[in-house]
């Protein structure tokens, strides 16, 4: 499970410190030979870290729901769709593992 703090985690107004909705700070991202610009992009993807973690979870839970219900001798899927179905799903496993520390 992960251990990481919960809920909304927002930038603040200059966009390089990532706080939660109540203040507490989580990350700062420093200079690193980035410019402002990208400084301001990288802790915009970590304020998005717990809303993409939750999407994983409920995408993993989800899809493994979708795919007892599938008829495979009656479906129309072509090899691309098959494929995705066999990667993107565990690319997002791993993903979620990661983040969880497994």
């Amino acid at each position: 499970m992960s251990k990481f703090t919960k809920g909304e985690w927002k930038t603040t107004p200059i966009n390089t410190v990532v706080n939660t909705k109540t203040g507490k700070q989580i990350a700062t991202v420093t200079k690193g030979g980035k410019s402002l610009k990208e400084q301001q992009a990288i802790a915009r993807l970590i304020a998005a870290a717990p809303d993409s973690h939750e999407a994983c979870k409920d995408f993993v839970e989800g899809w493994a729901y979708f795919c007892k219900r599938i008829d495979w001798d009656k479906t129309f899927l072509d090899a691309k769709a098959i494929q995705f179905m066999n990667e993107v799903p565990g690319k997002i496993q791993q993903a979620f593992n990661k983040a969880d520390g497994e």
